[in-house]
């Protein structure tokens, strides 16, 4: 699902860390470094392990 950021190259992406197809961490990660675009993930987990990943 990172495929919107390269067409729209939006000035933010509001994402969440749990997707079906590719995880949000790993799509922030590729929007990130390729497209030099923030991320800011939201999800409902609070779990220590996802708040980590995503710094």
């Amino acid at each position: 699902m990172i495929e919107p950021a390269f067409k729209l190259k939006p000035d933010l992406v509001l994402m969440d860390i749990e997707m079906p197809k590719i995880s949000g961490l790993k799509a922030s990660e590729v929007i990130g470094r390729q497209l030099d675009i923030p991320v800011l993930l939201i999800t409902a987990y609070s779990q220590k392990e996802f708040v980590e990943k995503s710094k």
